[in-house]
């Protein structure tokens, strides 16, 4: 049996991160010996190839530590970046992938999953993203079981499952206790990172003044400004998004709708018909386009536009309180450029 040096990366019955090496003749074997060190393993690699190094980790709350790293392959840019980081969707893909059938009696299956190799799997994506976008720090987003929208608009998701995948919460706990993370009641992860993302300062966080980058597939993130990280696209880079960029696709969504989030927008009107009618009418009348839009259908009214707007709003700055959790739903006046 041939035996490898393997590096890892775990975390101590302190909640310390430690790394070390450890030889042995597989993952799996490895990770045995590294939870009878007392260590719970996060990321096993063959030595070598271990891309990232932990320094320290420094506990900041009761269920969150605030992870400080240092990448040793990539050169930081000047001040480096905030890594925000839609985790929901890490967490979903990894354990999808993990997912194995057994047959535990007769013609009895149950679905199974290794939890400590799904979390180690999602730490190692994570650490790979902010290596990607050079970020000196990271911040993990979550949504609440309750969701601001459904109270507005009730058929808003109504259509997903209710259950969440199997072992979810528990890696969920587990990433929390790892990273810096933020969830507020009622927000959904979308709207936690654009209300970072597009803060003028980070202070309220207890974090340093760091460029930031929200990380995630998911289309929604074209309606905020700034820098967008897809790990999924097929050209891997940073996109930068202007307001105009952002605000105009915020309009598109409301009139071509979601089904995926379950709003349907304007009837007959999709991406392609939408997007020629903002860019025929200009910035300026974006909206009277969309009322009008929404006004000449048969089934909907201009009330529809506005709340299919509020949907398809991801939250951002001046749009929450963090301190009493009052939210100003989005108007047609935050569309004038000021």
């Amino acid at each position: 049996m041939m035996m490898m040096i393997f590096e890892y990366s775990a975390v101590d019955r302190y909640g310390k991160r430690v790394t070390g090496r450890v030889e042995a003749s597989s993952p799996k074997a490895a990770a045995e010996i590294i939870r009878r060190l007392g260590h719970r393993p996060m990321v096993i690699e063959v030595a070598g190839k271990l891309a990232t190094l932990w320094r320290e980790a420094l506990k900041s709350k009761p269920t969150a530590f605030s992870v400080a790293w240092e990448a040793a392959r990539i050169e930081k840019s000047d001040g480096g970046r905030l890594a925000i980081i839609d985790a929901e969707i890490f967490c979903y893909q990894a354990i999808m992938e993990s997912l194995v059938e057994k047959e535990v009696d007769d013609d009895q299956w149950t679905w199974h999953i290794d939890a400590e190799e799904t979390l180690s799997t999602i730490v190692a994506r994570i650490q790979e993203t902010a290596d990607f976008v050079r970020a000196e720090q990271i911040v993990l987003c979550f949504g609440s079981t309750s969701n601001w929208r459904k109270r507005i608009m009730p058929e808003y998701k109504k259509h997903r499952a209710h259950k969440k995948p199997l072992g979810y919460w528990s890696i969920v706990a587990s990433l929390q206790e790892i990273y810096f993370s933020v969830s507020r009641p009622f927000l959904e992860a979308d709207d936690i990172a654009g209300l970072i993302h597009t803060a003028p300062s980070l202070a309220f966080l207890k974090l340093p003044e760091l460029e930031t980058v929200v990380v995630s597939e998911d289309k929604d993130y074209l309606t905020l400004p700034g820098l967008l990280y897809n790990p999924r696209a097929e050209k891997q880079e940073l996109v930068k998004i202007t307001r105009d960029q952002a605000d105009r696709e915020h309009m598109l969504q409301t009139l071509a709708g979601d089904s995926a989030d379950g709003y349907k927008g304007c009837p007959g009107v999709g991406v392609v018909t939408g997007a020629r009618a903002l860019d025929a009418a200009g910035r300026g009348a974006w909206w009277v386009t969309v009322t009008r839009l929404f006004g000449n259908a048969q089934t909907t009214t201009e009330a529809d536009a506005l709340l299919n707007a509020r949907v398809a709003r991801i939250l951002r700055h001046g749009e929450y309180d963090w301190e009493s959790g009052e939210m100003t739903l989005w108007t047609p006046e935050l569309l004038e450029v000021k």
